[in-house]
């Protein structure tokens, strides 16, 4: 993932890329892969999904409704690809414990 939405996925391990059409024109800054999707994250909250390896994405449906988001920096799934952590801007964190089907924001207790 890179600048202006810029998405590459590979079916050989890394030898050769090929390009996917841009989810986004935001810059997106990581992306993890779940149990059954695959999760980009980016600037001005862009929160994508795809089901097919990366070939279609859409945008995840709490995306900019119930949370709002500045950016979102990075994104990891645990070795099971059960339980998924979001980051962003300004102590924004995102979980999911459903391999990347629904979030929901952590909010984070300040002494």
């Amino acid at each position: 993932v890179g600048r202006e939405g810029v998405v590459l996925r590979t079916l050989d391990g890394g030898d050769r890329w090929q390009a996917i059409v841009p989810p986004t024109t935001h810059d997106l800054n990581a992306v993890a892969i779940g149990r059954r999707r695959a999760v980009a994250v980016g600037a001005q909250g862009a929160f994508w999904t795809s089901a097919d390896g990366g070939v279609s994405w859409r945008p995840w449906k709490g995306a900019g409704e119930a949370v709002h988001f500045d950016s979102l920096l990075a994104i990891s799934f645990s070795p099971s690809r059960k339980t998924g952590m979001a980051v962003g801007d300004h102590q924004q964190i995102l979980r999911s414990v459903d391999g990347g089907e629904s979030w929901t924001e952590i909010r984070p207790r300040m002494p």
